[in-house]
């Protein structure tokens, strides 16, 4: 991640039961799990809620006891801290519910991010363009938010027609994540460049800023 950030080390977990954790049990990125906390003895084990389904029967191995894993939260006190720390499975308990304990960890890395810096991602969105009128959707583009702060954000999407009109147009960033659910943001186009079919906006969010919260949460987790 390219932004710049505050980092910290620190060996206190604290967080509530209920709040799920995204776990990462190997080197390839798309092996992550997210898990609900439901509990932790300080110093001693963390326990997890295993994982339900098809998601149980493709993480078994990779849960056994003994392997280790990568964790990452956000603390819930508007501080907008991330969190990470390597831990180990301990074991795993069947009763009164199948549950993974896992060592608590030495050190906890948290970085806490600056409101203005910009964080290069690559998160697949949708951006709707609304009738000033009407307030109604009348046409969407499928891209990538290519970088984002609490402020803004860059979008690229593949287009060959006329984009020039599109400066100072109201839109609405649309983002799914499995966590914060479907994300809607109000916003307005702010700059439009195009080369060679590929169309590179600069957009600017309004609203009360809840919205922009909820995928700085489902964004900070996934770059972490």
């Amino acid at each position: 991640m390219s932004t710049q950030a505050l980092a910290k080390k620190t060996n206190i977990f604290e967080l509530l039961p209920g709040k799920l954790i995204d776990i990462q049990v190997n080197q390839n990125d798309a092996d992550r799990l997210k898990l609900p906390l439901v509990g932790y003895a300080f110093g001693r084990y963390i326990i997890l809620k295993y994982p339900v389904g098809t998601r149980a029967k493709d993480f078994a191995e990779a849960l056994m006891p003994g392997n280790s894993l990568f964790v990452r939260y956000i603390l819930d006190d508007g501080s907008r801290e991330c969190f990470s720390f390597v831990s180990q499975v301990k074991d795993i308990i069947e009763c009164p519910e199948k549950c993974i304990i896992i060592d608590y960890p030495t050190r906890i890395n948290n970085r806490q991010l600056r409101r203005h810096q910009r964080t290069q991602t690559h998160l697949p969105a949708i951006m709707r363009f609304v009738d000033p009128k009407s307030g109604m959707s009348v046409s969407q583009a499928n891209g990538i938010i290519v970088d984002i702060s609490p402020e803004g954000c860059g979008f690229t999407f593949k287009h060959s027609g006329d984009v020039t009109k599109l400066n100072e147009t109201e839109v609405q960033l649309c983002v799914q994540s499995p966590i914060e659910g479907d994300i809607e943001i109000p916003a307005m186009v702010c700059n439009v460049r195009q080369t060679n079919g590929k169309v590179s906006i600069g957009i600017k969010f309004f609203g009360d800023g809840k919205q922009v919260e909820r995928l700085l949460v489902h964004l900070f987790i996934e770059l972490l």
